[in-house]
């Protein structure tokens, strides 16, 4: 399961609700998203410049 939250000082404001029980224990892996929006750019970069030479794979 992947949920959204939003850190505000030490403690997670998580944005939807969650199907657990109350004291259940939470494994939690924390992704900057700032870090995966500039990976999305790239890719849609990349889907652009295929698009435009009509290129499918790169030979480097």
């Amino acid at each position: 399961m992947q949920i959204k939250a939003i850190k505000r000082g030490q403690t997670l404001e998580i944005l939807e609700n969650l199907d657990i029980p109350d004291g259940e224990v939470v494994s939690i892996e924390i992704l900057d998203y700032r870090i995966s929006q500039e990976q999305d750019k790239f890719g849609d970069s990349l889907e652009d410049f295929r698009s435009r030479y009509r290129k499918v794979s790169l030979k480097i």
